[in-house]
């Protein structure tokens, strides 16, 4: 939660708030703060002619004002001035104690309001981790009640596969029953949703009676809106920086092949040797190939390697080491052989071998080369994304 009663810089702030759905931010923003004479003598104006567009209404009204004599005008700017007075009043009144209006704010509103703003911005922040999860979290419920309450046949089409006129054929009792069940779901995946996040005010739209008519729920669902606009683009920034990196390690792993095989390591050398549960998994999906037996599942032979005793799992431990030692030995001539070769051929050792037979010197600059060496790759690849963008 983001609690600004202390030190915010060099100054102090009474208040706080925890997600842009917090009631302090739609009072503040649906308050007439921007109330005017002029405004308040258009809301009352009464056109001469019926029916006239918004865009006819208020030049007719706005050519009016301007020759409506000063006293007129002087009278609803007094209307004017009292409203806003009235309405900081209350916000004051609602949100800060008056010692603190006067000792942090110096009885200023405009600071109130400035701190509202700023905090407001703050939450609406995808890129502070808490604001994310909180907003992944709303998307998620958000898209739950669309499939679970509001539109509950599709989804018991969807689970059970069957057809629209197939639900219509149930009797009433059947489809309460099924909207009773679905409702249900979606009220513990809330009250979850609530238990995560204690500090966050869940939005109005998410509840299950909630008014799509009222002001707090247009306000609310405006704020969603924006939010699932800046979580699609977090999405595509972390799927580009996903593709750059897959890439990177591609093209980083095809010049480490290429050197090792000019340099005689064994091909496949490169890869990192099989843990003893791995060669275990390997071994029993080989037996199950033979038989007729169904595909072994992950969890399934996790399961079997956990009932293996002591003495089973040391069988594979060995193997696991003999292979090590195996490439070790036949990969030792071409490891010197690297490390006499120009330094810059030292990218071919794999980071083991580099641990395993380069000095603490060698070491430092084999990991400040392989990182120099990602870092100019990643720069000619964004390059090329970058051109293929522009066209």
């Amino acid at each position: 939660m983001l609690i600004r009663y202390l030190h915010f810089g060099r100054n102090l702030s009474a208040i706080e708030a925890s997600s842009p759905f917090d009631k302090i931010f739609f009072d503040f923003q649906r308050s007439s703060l921007r109330t005017s004479g002029y405004n308040l003598y258009v809301k009352e104006y009464q056109p001469k002619a019926k029916n006239l567009s918004p865009v006819n209404f208020i030049k007719e009204a706005n050519q009016t004002w301007r020759t409506t004599p000063q006293v007129t005008k002087d009278k609803f700017n007094g209307r004017a001035t009292v409203e806003k007075e009235k309405i900081i009043e209350s916000l004051v009144h609602q949100y800060v104690s008056e010692q603190q209006y006067n000792a942090i704010y110096g009885g200023k509103f405009s600071k109130v309001n400035s701190e509202v703003s700023k905090l407001y911005n703050e939450c609406l922040d995808i890129k502070v981790k808490e604001n994310k999860d909180f907003f992944l979290a709303v998307k998620k419920m958000y898209d739950l009640k669309r499939d679970s309450v509001t539109n509950f046949k599709a989804k018991w089409c969807k689970v059970n596969r069957k057809s629209a006129t197939q639900f219509q054929k149930l009797t009433d009792h059947e489809k309460n029953k099924i909207k009773s069940r679905y409702l249900s779901e979606y009220r513990l995946f809330l009250d979850q949703m609530n238990a995560a996040f204690p500090e966050h005010e869940i939005p109005s739209f998410l509840m299950v009676e909630s008014n799509k008519n009222s002001e707090k729920y247009k306000h609310d669902i405006r704020i969603y809106r924006k939010i699932t606009k800046e979580i699609k683009h977090l999405k595509d920034e972390e799927k580009l920086k996903k593709e750059l990196k897959s890439r990177v390690n591609e093209e980083m792993k095809k010049l480490q092949i290429a050197l090792r095989s000019k340099l005689g390591f064994t091909a496949g050398s490169e890869k990192r040797p099989l843990t003893p549960y791995l060669m275990f998994a390997v071994d029993l999906r080989e037996q199950a190939k033979k038989t007729t037996s169904p595909k072994l599942t992950a969890v399934e032979i996790g399961k079997k390697w956990k009932s293996l005793n002591a003495k089973q799992k040391s069988v594979w431990e060995k193997k696991s080491v003999s292979e090590v030692n195996k490439a070790k030995i036949m990969n030792k001539g071409a490891v010197q052989r690297t490390i006499q070769a120009p330094m810059e051929d030292c990218i071919a050792l794999t980071m083991d071998e580099a641990k395993a037979n380069l000095n603490n010197k060698q070491l430092d600059f084999y990991k400040k080369f392989c990182t120099a060496k990602r870092k100019e790759i990643k720069q000619k690849i964004e390059e090329e994304m970058k051109l293929v963008e522009n066209h």
